[in-house]
């Protein structure tokens, strides 16, 4: 059975904090949205590791990377403002204040019959642009 586009992005998702959980971050927040003045946009994952907050952006692809691309190539230069906005709003709206925070993009591929596929990207981009 076909699954939707947004069962795909639910199942890589799913995966995607499963994974990052197993390799030490610690998860905060999933699917945030919607901030104040901002009608658009969603943070996927919002993580510590260690003593840095992650904002990880997930893409799921029913298909192996091969003419895709990486996943941080997916993310154009309005994607990546879009996320540095939302970002910023959610450290203002939580009063988190200075923190070192980075962005990561993680790339997952379910696959039925075995454990999903999963590269991740850490500092995927500049959160300054």
């Amino acid at each position: 059975m076909r699954q939707t586009r947004k069962s795909l992005g639910a199942a890589g998702e799913a995966d995607a904090a499963l994974y990052l959980t197993r390799i030490g971050y610690r998860i905060v927040g999933q699917n945030i949205r919607p901030f104040p003045g901002m009608s658009r946009g969603e943070l996927d994952i919002i993580a510590w590791e260690r003593d840095v907050l992650v904002f990880v952006e997930v893409k799921t692809r029913s298909r192996p990377l091969s003419n895709q691309g990486y996943p941080s190539e997916s993310i154009d230069y309005t994607k990546r403002r879009q996320l540095i906005k939302l970002a910023n709003a959610y450290i203002g709206i939580n009063r988190i204040g200075e923190v070192a925070c980075r962005f990561d993009v993680i790339f997952v591929i379910p696959r039925p019959d075995a454990p999903s596929m999963i590269h991740l990207v850490r500092n995927a981009f500049d959160g300054s642009e």
